[in-house]
C-alpha cells in the first residue's frame, strides 16, 4: 500500500505540477521508498527536530482501537481532489491503505468521500473478521 502511495504522488506531480519523471527515476525512488518503510518499523523518533522545537510523533492507540489517518487534496481549477487513507492498529501496523483521485465540485466534496471511504474500510473490515471468527468456529 505504501508503494501505491509513493506512485499516486509521482502521478499528481505529473498532473498537477506537469513534472515527466522518467521511468527509471519513478523505479528507484520505488525501491528507496520500500527499503525506507521496512526500515521505519525498527525507528523510533522522541523529542524535537534539528531546530529543537517540538515534533508532533504518532501515538500508539490503545488495545483494539484502530486509528485512521487521513488526509486530501482538491483543485478548484480542475475540480479534482486525491486523498489517502491509513488504518493503523493498536501495535502501529498497517492493516489497510488506500489512494483516490476524485473529480467532484468542492474541498469539501472531497473531505466527504475520504468520511465515507474511511467507514468503508473499515466496516468491510468488520465483515471480514466476522466471517473469519464464524469459519474459525465452525472448525
Amino acid at each position: 500500500m505504501y508503494l501505491c502511495w509513493f506512485t499516486w504522488n509521482f502521478k499528481n506531480d505529473w498532473a498537477f505540477n506537469h513534472k515527466q519523471p522518467c521511468n527509471k527515476s519513478v523505479i528507484t525512488n520505488a525501491v528507496t521508498a520500500v527499503e525506507e518503510l521496512n526500515n521505519c518499523n525498527s525507528v523510533s523518533i522522541k523529542g524535537g527536530n534539528l531546530f529543537g522545537e517540538p515534533e508532533m510523533a504518532w501515538q500508539l492507540s490503545l488495545q483494539g482501537v484502530l486509528e485512521i489517518n487521513r488526509d486530501g487534496a482538491w483543485m478548484e481549477r480542475t475540480k479534482e481532489g486525491a486523498y489517502g487513507i491509513i488504518v493503523r492498529d493498536c501495535e502501529g501496523r498497517v492493516l489497510m491503505a488506500e489512494a483516490k483521485t476524485v473529480v467532484v465540485a468542492s474541498v469539501l466534496m472531497t473531505e466527504l468521500m475520504q468520511s465515507c471511504e474511511s467507514a468503508r474500510l473499515l466496516w468491510n473490515r468488520a465483515v471480514v473478521q466476522s466471517l473469519l471468527n464464524q469459519t474459525q468456529s465452525s472448525l
